[in-house]
């Protein structure tokens, strides 16, 4: 797993039900998505559906690679920058 603070991997590109009510129910103010690239379509879901309950919410797109291929300097470079 290339990130590996505060992170929850997801297996595939949905966010389990129990998951997106822990989000809610534990009072989460902040979130990034980083999903694949083949991915942005789910992304910008659960982006604009954390967005829509007042949750601070970017949506971080990967440039050429997968998120897991990139590594974790590559990908902490990246949410640095978002």
């Amino acid at each position: 797993m290339a990130v590996k603070r505060n992170a929850i991997p997801l297996f595939g590109k949905f966010v389990p039900k129990k998951l997106n009510e822990s989000i809610y129910t534990k009072g989460v103010k902040n979130i990034n998505i980083l999903l694949d690239t083949d991915a942005q379509d789910q992304a910008l879901y659960y982006t604009m559906q954390f967005q829509n309950k007042g949750i601070t919410t970017k949506n971080v797109i990967p440039s050429e690679k997968d998120a897991g291929e990139m590594g974790f300097g590559e990908i902490n470079h990246i949410l640095k920058e978002s």
